[in-house]
C-alpha cells in the first residue's frame, strides 16, 4: 500500500494526480490518510473524486483501530471529547497522543497497511506523530518520499526549512526550492526536481474539467456586460476583505467583484461570496485575476486569463512570475483601475506576452524541460523507490 499522508487542502490538491497518474500506471493500492483531524475529508470534492473513480479510501491517521486494545478504549473517548467539546478536548488530545500515537501505535498502521511507501509534504517530523511513523519505517525498511507541495513564487525573505524529518527522497517543484529545502549533507541521489503535478497541462486538463462538472456556481455574479473580478487576499501583507483598493475598484460599474479569502477566516463582508469553491472555480469564473503572490498564478496564467500583480502591497518582494514578465505590474489603486479600463475596451489585451508565460511554465511547472511529464516522472519514483 502507498500511502499518501496530508494536513491540510494544499496537500491533496497537490498529491491527487500524482495518484491519478499511479492508478494509470497500475497502482491502485493506495490510501489517503489525514494527520489533521481538523480537516474534513469526508465532505471533500477530491476525496469523493479518488473514491469513485479509484476506489480509494480516505481516513484519519489516528484511527483507533490501529492502537492496541488497550489503549484503544481511550483513544475512542479522546476523539469524542475533542470532536464534542473542542475547546477542552483539543488541548487534552495534545497533551496526551504520544501516549497513545507512538513507534508502537505506527508500526501497528503500517503493518496493517501492508505499507510500500509513505509519502509526505516537507514538515518537521515533530508535528502530526511523524517522528513515530518515519521510525517505524526505517524498522521495516519501508522508504519515506517528501514532496514539496507547492510552487514556491517568492524568491526573498523565505525561512530556510532544512529542518525536514529524515526522507530517503526529497523531491521539489523547481531549482530554486532546493536551497531552501535541502541540506548540503543530503545525498544527492535522493534529491530530485520534477515540476509541479498540480499545474502540469495533463492535469489540468483533468482537474478543470471535473470542477466545471461537480460546481455550477449558480450563484455567482453572471452580468455578462461587466468584467468578473476575482482577488486573492494575501493576510501577511494586510491584503484582506477590508482592504481600501478592494472597495475603490467595487464601486467601478463595469466590473462585478468576488474576493477569495483564506480558510479559516470568517468576513462580514458581501464580498466573501464564492468563499466556498476552489480557487481554479472561481478562476473560471473571472475575466481578470488581481493578486499579491501566489502559486494560483500559474492557474490563471493556464486557464488564459488576464493576471494583474500588485506588486505595491509588498514592493520588496521578488515574484517569479513577475521575473520572467508574466503578469501585468501595477504600483498603485489608479494603476489598478486604469488596467481595468483598458481591459472593459480591449479584453484581449495584455502587457505580457505568451511567450513569457511559456517560459515562466517551463521552469516552474516542468523543471526546465518543457517535453518532461511530470506526472510519469513522479508516479515512478515512488513505484520504483527504496530506503537510503
Amino acid at each position: 500500500m502507498y500511502i499518501f499522508f496530508i494536513r491540510q487542502f494544499p496537500d491533496l490538491d497537490h498529491a491527487t494526480p500524482i495518484i491519478y497518474k499511479m492508478v494509470q500506471k497500475g497502482s491502485t493500492e493506495i490510501m489517503v490518510l489525514c494527520q489533521n483531524l481538523d480537516y474534513d475529508i469526508h465532505n471533500n470534492f477530491i476525496t469523493k473524486y479518488l473514491k469513485v473513480e479509484f476506489g480509494i479510501e480516505s481516513q484519519y491517521s489516528y484511527n483507533p483501530n490501529w492502537l492496541s486494545k488497550t489503549k484503544r478504549s481511550f483513544a475512542v473517548f479522546l476523539l469524542w471529547l475533542r470532536r464534542s467539546f473542542p475547546k477542552i478536548g483539543v488541548k487534552l488530545f495534545k497533551r496526551l497522543q504520544h501516549l497513545l500515537y507512538d513507534e508502537k501505535w505506527a508500526e501497528s498502521l503500517l503493518s496493517h497497511l501492508n505499507a510500500s511507501a509513505l509519502i509526505f509534504d516537507f514538515h518537521r517530523d515533530y508535528k502530526f506523530s511523524t517522528k513515530f511513523l518515519i521510525q517505524a519505517a526505517k524498522k521495516i525498511a519501508v522508504p519515506a518520499i517528501a514532496i514539496n507541495h507547492g510552487v514556491t513564487m517568492r524568491i526573498p525573505e523565505i525561512t530556510e526549512n532544512t529542518q525536514i524529518f529524515d526522507a530517503d527522497y526529497k523531491i521539489c517543484a523547481n531549482k530554486h526550492q532546493v536551497e531552501f529545502f535541502i541540506k548540503p549533507s543530503d545525498s544527492k541521489n535522493y534529491v530530485d526536481v520534477l515540476g509541479s503535478g498540480r499545474y502540469c497541462d495533463e492535469w489540468e486538463r483533468v482537474y478543470n474539467t471535473l470542477l466545471s462538472n461537480i460546481f455550477s456556481c449558480q450563484d455567482l455574479p453572471d452580468d455578462k456586460s461587466k468584467l468578473n473580478l476575482l482577488f486573492f487576499e494575501r493576510p501577511k501583507i494586510g491584503f484582506r476583505s477590508d482592504h481600501k483598493v478592494i472597495e475603490e475598484v467595487g464601486e467601478l460599474d463595469f466590473v462585478q467583484v468576488i474576493l477569495k479569502g483564506k480558510p479559516k477566516i470568517k468576513y462580514a463582508s458581501s464580498n466573501i461570496l464564492g468563499f466556498s469553491y476552489p480557487s481554479a472555480r472561481l478562476i473560471q469564473w473571472a475575466n481578470v485575476v488581481v493578486m499579491s503572490t501566489s502559486s494560483i498564478a500559474l492557474e490563471v496564467l493556464w486557464q488564459g486569463k488576464t493576471l494583474i500583480y500588485l506588486k505595491y502591497l509588498a514592493p520588496q518582494d521578488i515574484c517569479v512570475f513577475e521575473q520572467y514578465k508574466a503578469c501585468w505590474v501595477v504600483n498603485s489603486s489608479s494603476e489598478l483601475i486604469e488596467a481595468l479600463k483598458k481591459i472593459q475596451l480591449n479584453p484581449a489585451y495584455r502587457p505580457y506576452h505568451q511567450e513569457d508565460v511559456e517560459r515562466l511554465f517551463e521552469y516552474a511547472v516542468y523543471a526546465g524541460n518543457s517535453k518532461r511529464d511530470v506526472l510519469a516522472d513522479y508516479a515512478e519514483l515512488i513505484i520504483n523507490s527504496k530506503t537510503a
